[in-house]
């Protein structure tokens, strides 16, 4: 679990003199010049890391308090933290926008705090009908990739040009794990029929994972229901896919951030209404572990037509197939032939969520 730390609501005032101000602020100017990034904490940070950075922030709290008996806080997240840049001046605290990296500066008495926005992508694997249940593919799954904005930048680029070496794309081609696996079906789009080929199928999903998977920082949940068991425990069962929402969207804040912007491809007029409707019912009435007020003030629901080609969607529907996958027992089948659920799962924030739960006897 991250490690949030902070100087939080200081209004304390301390019969300090101007000479001790400028040496807490000289301070801090010298631990900026042999640190210019400051470290972002978590469960690896050495003790060094953690020592500096409460010195840091004392040091900042402190600043604020004594020089004008202003409030100030900085934030720090550590997988990929998160924000809008805060300017306090004068007691004058105000929002100057968003900002694409974290950095620190000082220039006229102003301090300013520049972190990303957390963006999140939520796609599903298998349908979510607990009736007519294909004995081959018993389990409906969703799944989010959290990342911030600079490590999205990152991946845009790798996969625009993975998609460019591989399906020769001219800015038009979306990648989808069902075309991919069936690349001569009526609905596969026709650069799909590369992946015929099995060295240049395993030469993708090779690409996919040392350019994507390993090297850019973000996180994965996921939520995993056994249809069949669901359907035989209960005789009104929950419908999986809001099921499985309400379970993400419990732990995207607790794994995400101050604000998180949660992306769901569109899935027709109608599901989309009940999406839609289902977020804001859960907005009004809270869920388990946040208030509505939490849920409102830290998430925002998109929906996305899958003509945006928005490869944040495409990445996590190729690594939700792979886990769900990999949980049916296919491993053998996937070598070479899908993601390395090995990689894929080391990118989990929590433990996937399994329902309903198989207690073992």
């Amino acid at each position: 679990m991250l490690i949030r730390l902070g100087a939080h609501q200081l209004f304390h005032y301390f019969p300090l003199a101007r000479p001790e101000i400028r040496l807490l602020r000289s301070l801090v100017f010298v631990l900026l010049i042999l640190f210019r990034n400051l470290p972002c904490l978590d469960r690896t940070s050495s003790v060094p890391d953690l020592v500096f950075y409460l010195l840091v922030r004392v040091s900042h709290a402190l600043i604020g308090v004594l020089d004008g008996r202003i409030y100030y806080s900085v934030h720090f997240y550590g997988v990929s933290g998160v924000g809008r840049e805060i300017c306090v001046e004068n007691m004058e605290r105000k929002d100057v926008g968003h900002t694409n990296n974290y950095s620190k500066k000082l220039a006229n008495g102003v301090w300013r705090c520049k972190l990303e926005a957390m963006l999140i992508f939520i796609d599903e694997t298998g349908d979510h009908d607990l009736i007519n249940i294909d004995p081959q593919y018993p389990l409906f799954a969703l799944g989010a990739l959290v990342i911030s904005e600079k490590e999205y930048e990152k991946m845009d680029a790798e996969m625009k040009s993975i998609k460019k070496e591989f399906f020769d794309d001219d800015g038009t081609f979306i990648l989808h794990s069902s075309e991919l696996r069936r690349p001569l079906s009526d609905k596969s789009d026709d650069r799909n029929t590369v992946m015929v080929d099995p060295n240049k199928r395993a030469a993708f999903y090779k690409a996919f994972d040392t350019r994507i998977t390993v090297p850019i920082k973000f996180g994965i949940i996921a939520c995993f229901i056994r249809k069949r068991s669901m359907a035989d425990t209960y005789v009104f069962p929950a419908d999986p896919y809001y099921f499985s929402f309400e379970n993400l969207l419990n732990r995207i804040i607790r794994y995400g951030n101050e604000h998180n912007v949660i992306h769901a491809e569109t899935r027709g007029p109608e599901l989309d209404t009940e999406l839609l409707s289902e977020y804001e019912q859960l907005s009004k009435t809270g869920i388990h572990s946040y208030s509505p007020e939490e849920i409102t003030a830290k998430t925002s629901l998109k929906l996305v037509n899958k003509k945006d080609n928005m490869n944040g969607l495409q990445a996590i529907d190729l690594m939700l197939l792979c886990l769900a996958r990999k949980g049916l027992g296919k491993e053998l089948k996937m070598i070479d032939n899908d993601l390395s659920p090995q990689l894929v799962e080391s990118k989990y924030l929590c433990p996937p969520t399994i329902f309903p739960y198989r207690r073992k006897r």
